[in-house]
């Protein structure tokens, strides 16, 4: 979980949603093996997705458009992400029209005008897009969001998921270093750079870290799966008659919390390409509904 610490709680948040909501992120800079390294980690970074690189498994318009509807006929499909390398855009800008879901690199050579009019294209082929720029000194130079604002986007969803990860990482590492400080402490005649070696959880802490995390996002998807079960269920039944649910019965249901209806909404229809706007009532009379039903059980 290396790029957790590469980038602020609120970047990363960002980041995270994108991923999620399969938002195009385009990496640009001048380091070519930082820019590819980083890609393959955005790729890796939720068990939700399913990897496809171009020009290695695909190339052709064809076949991108045969995966994407491939994903359209089966809600069960795991959902691609497409990573591009560095070079790749050239092609791109060809051959690929819709870039819902992908992972660009894009080096700027020593050529700025060139860097900066190929990026301007490639966010123009989608609505909204994210974009990562390094300095010279492969720092992160800035990361916005085109043609929106950072600030205008709901992340609260994804800095709970970062909260967690990090409380319950430092929870279950202090609960291995107190059973440790006891046993050592039982026993005084322990060279001291022994007990260094033992206490040390440095490595521990990365896979206790990777593996809150992605049980975290898994949470999150499969409470995502029950509520699009739900609502397209409660559709069906809104042909025939109105149909609505409150609030908090609909995220009781599906036994999740740490998300608002409109977040929620979000991913459902940029996973499944479903909207259920008119069917799950978030006004303040459906919450006074819910609890009043919650108190006959």
């Amino acid at each position: 979980m290396e790029i957790l610490n590469m980038f602020s709680t609120n970047d990363f948040a960002l980041i995270l949603r994108c991923i999620f909501d399969r938002i195009p992120i385009i990496i640009g800079g001048k380091d070519k093996e930082k820019i590819n390294d980083l890609l393959i980690k955005l790729c890796d970074l939720i068990p939700i997705r399913k990897e496809i690189v171009f020009g290695t498994d695909f190339l052709e318009k064809e076949e991108h458009d045969a995966i994407i509807q491939e994903e359209k006929l089966d809600y069960d499909n795991q959902r691609i992400i497409f990573r591009a390398p560095v070079n790749s855009e050239d092609l791109i800008l060809a051959k690929i029209e819709n870039l819902k879901g992908w992972v660009i690199g894009l080096c700027s050579n020593g050529n700025v005008d060139s860097f900066f009019e190929k990026s301007l294209r490639l966010r123009k082929k989608n609505g909204t897009s994210l974009f990562i720029k390094f300095d010279d000194a492969n720092k992160t130079e800035f990361i916005k969001l085109y043609p929106e604002n950072n600030e205008k986007i709901d992340t609260n969803l994804e800095k709970v998921i970062i909260k967690k990860t990090f409380s319950q990482t430092e929870y279950a590492l202090e609960r291995i270093k107190r059973v440790l400080d006891k046993k050592i402490q039982a026993h005084d005649n322990i060279n001291q750079s022994i007990i260094s070696s033992i206490v040390d959880l440095s490595q521990e802490e990365i896979i206790i870290k990777e593996n809150i995390f992605k049980k975290e996002i898994l949470e999150f998807y499969q409470a995502s799966r029950r509520g699009l079960a739900l609502l397209t269920r409660l559709n069906f039944l809104n042909q025939f008659q109105p149909v609505m649910i409150g609030k908090k019965t609909f995220f009781e249901a599906i036994s999740y919390e740490d998300i608002n209806t409109s977040r929620f909404l979000d991913f459902v229809n940029a996973e499944w390409g479903e909207q259920f706007m008119n069917l799950i009532d978030d006004s303040k009379l459906s919450v006074l509904g819910d609890r009043l039903d919650s108190l006959w059980g």
